[in-house]
């Protein structure tokens, strides 16, 4: 009975203190970082957009992301990766002005990279 309780307990403070540094880190955030939103931890908000893919409308996931944090660009974790999200025509106008200059890296999550191999990331 004992270690049970001993082990809920350190259950819930590992939980509180997890919330406290998540809060404490999205108020001090830098402005030069987007907003949105990172999800769970490991997993981050991959079940989301996998729901709403499965749900036969995978741009619900882009959409409510847009409404919630900025119809330009916002934050998300997916496939164990943080990633930023260009929207609407600003979004491409960066995108493709800058992608010879070199400001940009586009690559593929290390997730992906380890599932599929190096012949399928070409």
């Amino acid at each position: 009975m004992f270690f049970t309780l001993a082990i809920a307990t350190l259950a819930v403070a590992v939980a509180v203190a997890w919330s406290k540094s998540r809060t404490r880190r999205s108020n001090h955030r830098s402005s030069c970082e987007p907003p949105g939103s990172l999800g769970w931890p490991i997993v981050g908000e991959t079940l989301a957009i996998l729901h709403s893919g499965r749900s036969g409308k995978p741009e619900l996931f882009v959409q409510e992301s847009m409404l919630r944090h900025d119809p330009d660009v916002f934050k998300t974790h997916l496939l164990g990766e943080i990633i930023a999200t260009l929207c609407g025509p600003n979004g491409n106008k960066f995108l493709f002005s800058n992608e010879s200059k070199g400001l940009l890296l586009t690559c593929w999550p290390s997730s992906l990279a380890r599932l599929f191999g190096d012949s399928f990331l070409t």
